[in-house]
């Protein structure tokens, strides 16, 4: 078969990434996403082109499920989204030219950016930021990208005064510290609103009534609920564009968070506050007015997305391939050691770990 196709490998928990690559498939035949998740067991999926996988298993068993259910040959370009996409794209011997889309500005993606750099023919960052790092690390080949996300626009008759957090309940959110300023902007009258899915989900239920914690919703509960907002929070401080700022931007929200870089102001305009004294950002927010930002439109906006795809085709090959790097650790590579084995001695491993830091 001639190399027509994109493959996006993207994992399914991950909101944003989630929401521009359901996006662009929709928009392009030209695109393949096969998402991934954890499991009970390792098994592929063909009709909703998902890996379901064991996360105990030997990833080269999993690798193996994933090789069976895809075929590289019929790709032009292969384009990872984290560690596991990358780490099955490195392991192939035969692979098509391969993208690294760095999703966030945090050390972590960095450094697989530069561990994995003779694996990668292209590095494409969803913020200048990163783009500005990688090349100081000497990395040619990278530069920005734009996409557009598609969004509803529910019909809302008055907004609340209410300010939302939207996304996975997870540390990295900087959660701890939005439970604290939702906390204090409650006691200065204003509504608040955690909307997601996490480990931390049990904490906010400790900290905020049960109508203020929404889990889960379909994306028309979703979006109705973030559009009748006044305000959006994220107080992250390693995402590199988050999609929910484009969402925000689309349904006349203010942000509040606690940096701004170049990428995130072109998308923004003036629409932020800065986390700073809660009573100073009370002044802020009820004096607050929104206006429409100087770029153009991030949802439904097809021409961007059009352009992004003739970026990905654009990825050439290196003229000698890499050799494959194995995956995962020694343990993945025992030849012989059966599947059950290795799942359990890394099941203690991870149990003993999450003891000695609970502990």
């Amino acid at each position: 078969m001639s190399q027509t196709k994109i493959l996006s490998l993207a994992n399914k928990a991950t909101g944003g990434v989630t929401t521009i690559w359901e996006t662009l498939a929709k928009q392009s035949p030209e695109i393949d996403v096969v998402f991934y998740q954890p499991g009970e067991r390792t098994c592929f999926c063909p009709q909703t082109r998902t890996l379901d996988y064991h996360p105990y298993d030997p990833l080269t068993r999993v690798y193996e499920v994933l090789r069976r259910g895809i075929q590289l040959e019929e790709y032009r370009v292969a384009i990872a989204n984290d560690e596991f996409g990358l780490s099955f794209l490195a392991s192939r011997p035969r692979r098509p030219p391969v993208a690294f889309i760095v999703h966030t500005n945090h050390d972590y993606y960095y450094q697989l950016a530069l561990d994995y750099a003779r694996f990668i023919d292209y590095h494409f960052c969803v913020s200048k930021q990163a783009e500005s790092y990688l090349r100081s690390r000497n990395l040619k080949e990278v530069s920005t990208i734009k996409y557009s996300v598609s969004l509803p626009l529910p019909a809302v008759q008055e907004k609340r005064n209410r300010v939302v957090f939207a996304g996975r309940f997870v540390p990295d959110k900087n959660l701890k510290e939005t439970i604290e300023l939702f906390t204090m902007l409650k006691k200065g009258g204003m509504e608040v609103l955690f909307i997601g899915y996490g480990p931390m989900e049990q904490e906010l239920r400790d900290s905020f009534s049960s109508e203020e914690v929404l889990v889960s919703p379909d994306k028309d509960t979703l979006y109705r609920r973030i559009s009748e907002s006044k305000f959006l929070c994220l107080l992250s401080y390693m995402e590199g564009l988050p999609v929910v700022y484009i969402e925000a931007m689309h349904f006349g929200l203010g942000v509040i968070c606690n940096y701004v870089d170049r990428s995130i102001a072109e998308v923004l305009g003036q629409n932020y506050v800065i986390l700073g004294k809660a009573e100073e950002m009370l002044v802020k927010l009820l004096s607050f007015k929104f206006e429409p930002p100087p770029e153009v439109s991030r949802a439904n906006n097809r021409q961007l997305n059009e352009e992004l795809l003739n970026s990905f085709k654009a990825v050439s090959a290196r003229g000698t391939p890499a050799a494959a790097r194995p995956p995962g650790t020694p343990m993945d590579r025992l030849v012989g050691c059966p599947a059950w084995l290795i799942r359990t001695v890394r099941n203690l491993r991870w149990n003993l770990r999450g003891r000695r830091h609970t502990g």
